[in-house]
């Protein structure tokens, strides 16, 4: 099995999400962080569950995983030897602006 690594960016997009979500409501950014490492958890066990991304480039292996609850998806990089987790993005902002990380 493949291991998986999370880029230090798509964290802090998790930080910034659940910093915001406590903003709208105390304890919905708790909510937030407990959806997300559900999903993670969820797609560490079953990699093959996320659908192509169809904004990634051709021939690059990226699939996206939708956070239940939440409108943000988690986008993963599979490369020949890890899984990368490349970004946890909202749906309505600046959909493709990952896209520049995954030479990294």
């Amino acid at each position: 099995m493949k291991p998986w690594r999370i880029r230090l960016e798509a964290e802090r997009e998790i930080e910034e999400g659940s910093r915001w979500y406590d903003r709208q409501r105390e304890g919905l950014g708790k909510e937030f962080l407990s959806a997300v490492r559900e999903s993670l958890r969820t797609i560490q066990a079953r990699p093959s569950l996320g659908a192509g991304w169809p904004l990634a480039p051709r021939g690059v292996a990226v699939r996206r995983y939708f956070v239940r609850r939440f409108p943000y998806a988690i986008i993963v990089l599979e490369r020949a030897d890890e899984y990368l987790v490349i970004a946890v993005l909202h749906l309505k902002r600046r959909p493709n602006y990952w896209r520049r990380r995954m030479g990294r």
